[in-house]
């Protein structure tokens, strides 16, 4: 199959190691940790509705302004409303958007001003996106919308597959995306989430990849997708992953995995520890 994602081992960018160096946790937590962390501590009500948590949120980091724009290419972005961080913070959304990917958008870019605030010295000058930041972002975004302790327990009494991924994420009011993110981040699945969109030549080109660093794992068997377009529900199967680092050299995995067609393409779940599932109806995202 074509390329997905991660197999270097490249170290973090300046941004990332002063974010984590002046963060004030504990030594030895991951970026990843951090992020989390800074999100969930945060005082919140017990009841408290992914949009509450969401305005509330915005407020705690200076979010003064969000406006709804036509035509981006993008799902929105964060500006800084002057040269410090105690000036605020505009986010302009993307009116095509769908009111649930809004509210992770305003959640994930509401997360980079922790950077604004830690990092001010880097932010507030021009530079070029940190992919490092914008995943830690994401897995910020999905920490605030998905309680942690709610989800480990409802967690428990469903397999992992694509099935319960979209049931999950129908009870939170998220995104399958987001809800991988957040079940990636806790520990609870090992997985990651592909879409692939069919070609006019038959062939699949891979639309986006969630779950870890986005680099270079490639899937070697292109047979998988091509079953699973032709079937009906699920197509389920093992098979091996393989990348190669910046030094040239090549390491592989074995995976399991689980096909489905939607749409004009294809989801894929595949890692460790899938469950299979009989399919169910409804809609994917």
């Amino acid at each position: 199959m074509r390329k997905t994602q991660a197999c270097s081992n490249r170290t973090n960018s300046p941004l990332i190691q002063a974010f984590v160096a002046r963060s004030g946790k504990a030594p030895g937590q991951t970026a990843q940790q951090i992020m989390e962390a800074l999100v969930e501590g945060r005082p919140r009500r017990k009841a408290e509705h992914p949009d509450e948590r969401v305005q509330q949120f915005l407020r705690d980091r200076k979010v003064q302004i969000v406006e709804e724009q036509a035509g981006l290419d993008s799902d929105g972005f964060i500006e800084p409303l002057g040269k410090s961080y105690k000036d605020g913070f505009r986010v302009q959304l993307n009116t095509a958007s769908t009111q649930v990917r809004q509210r992770f958008t305003l959640a994930h870019e509401a997360c980079h001003s922790l950077f604004y605030e830690l990092v001010p010295e880097l932010k507030f000058t021009p530079h070029v996106p940190d992919e490092e930041e914008e995943r830690l972002c994401s897995l910020g975004a999905a920490a605030l919308l998905i309680p942690g302790n709610a989800l480990r327990r409802r967690a428990k009494r469903v397999p992992p597959c694509l099935d319960s991924l979209f049931e999950l994420s129908s009870e939170y009011t998220v995104s399958a995306q987001t809800m991988l993110l957040r079940l990636r981040g806790l520990g609870l699945w090992s997985v990651e989430l592909s879409t692939w969109h069919r070609m006019g030549n038959g062939t699949f080109a891979l639309d986006r990849l969630y779950g870890g660093r986005q680099e270079d794992w490639e899937w070697l068997d292109e047979e998988a997708l091509k079953l699973g377009w032709q079937l009906k529900g699920s197509t389920w199967g093992h098979s091996f992953v393989q990348c190669e680092d910046l030094h040239g050299v090549k390491r592989f995995k074995p995976v399991a995995y689980e096909v489905r067609r939607y749409s004009s393409g294809l989801i894929a779940l595949w890692g460790k520890g899938l469950a299979r599932q009989a399919p169910l109806s409804g809609k994917l995202f």
